[in-house]
């Protein structure tokens, strides 16, 4: 059953995504509070600080940040919270509590995303750990951080110059990263977002996908139901706002699988209805639909004991009202990986939102293989959009918990 009327969708689908010079300001303020964040946290990787906490700091960051801005629009704040993956985790892990140091050499992956009003920003970026400064980083983490880069920044570069075709793109993001013998993984995914949509189903069709999808994952994939765009016929406009994912792993052959931890982020899903039993899950329950609207969440936003939230959380997650966002690993003799992603939007002078050299430079790296290809080479030489830079972080914007964290 559709979750949403045809005069409903003409508002929610068509007339408020128009990149109106209000929409395109909401987004570039979301925007810039990401690379803000990320700053931050590339900062605090390198400084050794145990990885929850860095978490916990970059939420807090997007939290505070977006309660200062349009004070007359209610729903802002965290569109993807805070995980930082290692090595051969490529997304979705989350500590418990304050963890541990990711350890000097390795290869974090920092994931989140901010929104206002339901415009989103969102951005990963790979950091290699506490790196020698004697020499470069070789090997599988240089393979992989190369390959990443380039493959992202390729793409990127062909949406904000009206070359985005799905078979380009696909095309160009499979070359670099086997120009670096690597693979792309499985979820890879480039897409259009649109305000509250940047990959849940929430604006569903009675198949359960999402009305009006438009864009490409790896491996390639059906159409997801009738009227929708074929993922070898989707072309990138004008007026529009991507996503580009691009996860690599340093082999050719491999698997992608839950990691066996216990999940720290959460999605609600709207389109399931259930009657509760349990007291301490509808009031879980409540807190949730207040809080977070369609957007993933972590168990540390919620304001409620730990041991109610994991009462509440098994009715909740066993009836199928939220759904575990478990951390995956690519699993291979060779299980190094990279993440990028980055969002761009194509107004008439296209405007990158998040990552970037500015904010997000790739990591010294040296790698043993090249590139080998003067059109990707020349394709990103010269940028053909403008790039939002970070702010400076307030000392108060990272209070967390009631205790404030100053910036060291």
């Amino acid at each position: 059953m559709s979750l949403i009327q045809n005069a409903e969708q003409s508002v929610l689908l068509d007339e408020k995504n128009i990149l109106r010079e209000d929409v395109v300001q909401k987004y570039h303020v979301a925007g810039q509070i990401c690379q803000t964040a990320l700053k931050h946290a590339l900062r605090q990787i390198q400084l050794g600080a145990p990885i929850g906490k860095i978490c916990l700091e970059v939420d807090s960051i997007v939290r505070n940040l977006t309660a200062k801005v349009y004070e007359d629009v209610k729903e802002k704040g965290i569109a993807e919270p805070t995980t930082i993956s290692i090595d051969n985790v490529y997304m979705g892990s989350r500590p418990e509590g304050s963890g541990s140091p990711a350890s000097p050499g390795s290869l974090a992956k920092i994931s989140f995303g901010a929104h206002i009003d339901g415009y989103t920003a969102k951005v990963a970026h790979t950091a290699v750990v506490q790196a020698s400064r004697e020499g470069p980083v070789e090997g599988d983490a240089a393979n992989v951080v190369c390959a990443s880069h380039f493959a992202t920044e390729a793409a990127v570069q062909l949406l904000a110059q009206g070359h985005g075709r799905s078979s380009v793109l696909r095309d160009v993001v499979e070359r670099a990263a086997a120009a670096y013998g690597c693979s792309v993984i499985p979820g890879t995914r480039i897409r259009r977002i649109r305000r509250f949509l940047v990959g849940q189903s929430e604006l569903s069709d009675e198949s359960g996908g999402e009305l009006q999808y438009k864009g490409m994952v790896w491996p390639l994939a059906e159409p997801r139901s009738e009227g929708d765009d074929d993922d070898d016929d989707v072309v990138a406009e004008a007026g529009e706002v991507w996503l580009v994912d691009v996860r690599v792993a340093a082999s050719k052959s491999g698997k992608q699988r839950a990691v066996d931890e216990k999940a720290r982020v959460y999605c609600r899903d709207f389109g399931v209805h259930h009657d509760l039993k349990v007291k301490t899950s509808r009031t879980l329950l409540g807190k949730i639909d207040k809080a977070f609207s369609v957007y993933p969440f972590s168990l540390d936003a919620i304001d409620m004991a730990e041991k109610d939230i994991v009462l509440g959380l098994s009715e909740l997650t066993k009836s199928g009202l939220v759904v575990a966002e478990h951390a995956k690993e690519w699993v291979a003799p060779k299980a190094v990986t990279a993440r990028e992603m980055t969002t761009i939007a194509l107004t008439g002078k296209p405007l990158r939102l998040t990552g970037g050299s500015s904010v997000a430079a790739p990591a010294w790296v040296h790698s043993v293989y090249d590139l080998n290809s003067t059109e990707i080479m020349s394709l990103i030489d010269v940028p053909s959009y403008e790039t939002i830079d970070a702010a400076d972080v307030p000392e108060e914007a990272l209070e967390v918990g009631g205790e404030e964290m100053t910036i060291d």
